[in-house]
């Protein structure tokens, strides 16, 4: 932050801007979303609706006395990044601490990672496939520490500097290399799998100095693996299609100090923003047109306070060593066609959303990404492990989702896929890391949940639980069943060490059923009942639930029992509908 130095110095700024109040807060955080580094421990949350950007909600990192989300802040706020689970990570220049902002509002701080010893100035941060991420340090020891997806700290590569330390980190796509500025006119390299260091990647004669660099992921279509590198005056495009040379370059009129650089999640554009002028904008790599701002945050350097903007990061958006989403909308109305359905994962997963109290036209962004365990623990203690949800069954699943509108009452959701683990599973749809939104189970497996609001969907497998299921005492599976007549389910199920044969059988729990239909390809379509709770006869833990079946059409159903109290395991069987003889 040399340049901010000299800025500060050279007392140029007279005018500063007034931010108002905010105007429009919403309760969880959307794709798009963009996060700006304003000084004072401090990140603004701008939201696209209409044509522009609205200010929703400002955060503070806690690292002062008094303030928003808790507690205050203060020093410089420089880089930010999210992980493929929704959550927002930040540093603080002037503490060298690194915050993990909670998804759910009002997104207080739940962790802070300090740097290794001797580290300073946490300027950067960057996630690898796993989880992993990478701090860039501009002053003390200059290394970068790597920390687990916990946060728990690594290790620390001790890198070559230039002008300053290891400000600016980016990770190439298969995350064994490291690139970063250091504020002189050079993107480095360095190969984190030998821990030895690469000649330059790029260099620039005169310009300069570099600050932020970023790999465009494959969502960037022919820009794909073409890096972007604030450059103070301008912005460059590095291509590799003949070698390592300047594409395109890219100006703001009026602003000189061009720092703080992301990708958008639209794949053709990027945000830039100045350290003079407090101002960011959204440019097209393409055309290089200005297609938003500059727009002000008020964020403008003096003497007496460390108001700044330095960095600047979007949500929902997969840098290139992340797990890349697969996103799709759809187009959603009032009633009857307030119901859709996306396929992912070579249409083994599908996602069906539905808004309830639809009223108007909405159009629904969803975000598919498949992470390894290791990323995809939730916040909630004891559900550590995702679900094998992918058809390698190595991965879990993240949905993140994002609607135009609030003019609906709530929103369902049914999660289906084909590949289930070899072992025993009771799913869970986690909603932000932190709450179990889980009402239904299916055997193919298949989540259902409810929420109020769109936001992060993870794909989690419940604690332990304290007993099992002894099956259903009727009917048995694969049973056919006219459908004239009503249906009788019963199950037992028994403390875990006890046996079926002779109980005690539990009286504690909380069963509901659910029913859905299953399609010629498999997926499970879900059957809404009216209602779905299991009595328990005479307290002796012989529970029954009786099915109508008289306007059910004929074909194959699942049965799936879930506990809501988590004492038994899901479980499910077949029933075969056919009409009455």
């Amino acid at each position: 932050m040399n340049s901010l130095r000299a800025v500060i110095r050279a007392g140029s700024f007279a005018l500063f801007v007034l931010v108002l109040s905010i105007t429009a807060r919403a309760s969880e955080w959307q794709r798009g979303d963009v996060f700006v580094a304003i000084g004072n421990g401090q990140y603004q949350v701008w939201r696209q609706g209409g044509e522009g950007y609205t200010l929703i909600e400002t955060l503070t990192d806690g690292s002062g006395s008094s303030g928003k989300n808790g507690s205050g802040g203060n020093g410089y706020t420089t880089g930010c990044a999210f992980d493929s689970t929704g959550h927002l990570y930040t540093t603080n220049f002037t503490n060298a601490n690194v915050y993990k902002f909670n998804i759910p509002d009002p997104h207080t701080v739940s962790q802070t990672i300090a740097p290794s010893s001797g580290a300073l100035s946490s300027e950067s941060i960057v996630f690898d496939g796993q989880g992993n991420f990478f701090v860039g340090h501009a002053d003390g020891t200059h290394v970068v520490d790597k920390f687990a997806p916990t946060g728990a700290f690594i290790q620390s590569f001790t890198v070559v500097t230039q002008d300053r330390g290891s400000d600016w980190v980016e990770l190439s796509a298969d995350g064994n290399t490291l690139y970063y500025t250091s504020e002189g006119q050079s993107i480095k390299s360095f190969n984190l799998s030998t821990n030895t260091q690469n000649p330059d990647f790029f260099t620039e004669d005169g310009g300069g100095p570099f600050y932020t660099v970023r790999i465009l992921p494959p969502s960037f279509g022919t820009f794909a693996g073409d890096f972007l590198v604030a450059d103070t005056a301008d912005v460059k495009r590095i291509s590799l299609s003949d070698g390592a040379f300047v594409a395109q370059t890219y100006t703001i009129p009026g602003q000189s100090s061009l720092f703080a650089l992301s990708l958008d999640t639209n794949g053709t554009s990027f945000w830039v923003g100045d350290l003079g002028t407090g101002e960011f904008s959204r440019i097209n790599i393409s055309s290089g047109l200005i297609e938003v701002g500059p727009i002000a945050t008020g964020a403008i350097p003096n003497l007496t306070d460390t108001a700044t903007l330095g960095g600047i990061c979007v949500n929902g958006l997969a840098t290139a060593a992340q797990p890349q989403p697969v996103v799709q909308t759809i187009t959603l109305y009032p009633p009857p066609n307030n119901t859709g359905t996306v396929y992912n994962d070579n249409n083994s997963n599908s996602w069906q959303t539905t808004l309830n109290g639809l009223t108007t036209t909405a159009h629904v962004t969803i975000a598919f990404t498949e992470v390894p365990q290791s990323a995809g623990n939730s916040d909630i203690p004891g559900y550590g492990s995702c679900e094998l949800a992918s058809a390698d069954g190595t991965k879990c699943v993240v949905h993140q989702i994002s609607v135009d509108t609030t003019s609906f009452s709530s929103i369902d959701f049914y999660h289906h896929w084909k590949f289930k683990p070899p072992t025993p599973i009771n799913p869970r749809m986690i909603k932000n890391g932190s709450t179990d939104i889980t009402t239904a189970v299916y055997s193919d497996p298949g989540t259902k949940g409810t929420t109020n609001t769109p936001s992060t969907y993870l794909d989690n497998e419940a604690p332990k639980t304290t007993g099992s299921s002894c099956g259903f005492l009727f009917p048995p599976n694969n049973v056919t069943w006219e459908a004239e007549y009503p249906l009788t389910f019963a199950f037992t199920a028994v403390a875990n060490g006890k046996k079926c044969s002779r109980g005690p059988y539990l009286t504690n729990l909380r069963p509901v059923i659910s029913l859905g239909l299953i399609g010629k390809s498999g997926a499970v379509t879900p059957i809404t009942l009216p209602s779905t709770s299991f009595q328990d006869f005479l307290g002796l833990g012989i529970w029954y639930y009786v099915l109508p079946t008289r306007t059910l059409q004929p074909g194959t159903y699942v049965v799936s029992v879930f506990d809501q109290l988590n004492q038994i395991p899901a479980f499910s069987e077949q029933i075969h509908i056919v009409p009455e003889n």
